[in-house]
């Protein structure tokens, strides 16, 4: 695992140096990436998930607004379909 590499390496510091070689900083640097890539990845499916569940929930939001509005007798511009108007003025 790229965590031990990085330990090793770190391990042989003479005098607050660290000698080391290519190979070794290509493994350790590897091993950061494919560590990083993996977070990323899951971040990502988190990501859609919660956005999935959002559309779902707004989807469902909707249709409940437009079911209410289908059983209400009061229309979108406010007027009421069951007063009864005399004379210009609604009653109930």
């Amino acid at each position: 695992m790229w965590q031990n590499n990085l330990k090793n390496i770190c391990s042989r510091s003479v005098n607050g140096h660290v000698p080391i070689n290519s190979a070794e900083a290509a493994l350790l640097l590897q091993g950061s990436i494919q560590s990083y890539i993996r977070k990323v990845e899951y971040l990502y499916s988190l990501v859609l998930h919660v956005y999935s569940l959002d559309l779902h929930t707004l989807e469902f939001i909707t249709q409940k607004r437009q079911d209410q509005q289908e059983k209400s007798s009061i229309h979108l511009d406010g007027s009421d379909a069951d007063a009864i108007v005399d004379d210009g003025v609604a009653k109930r």
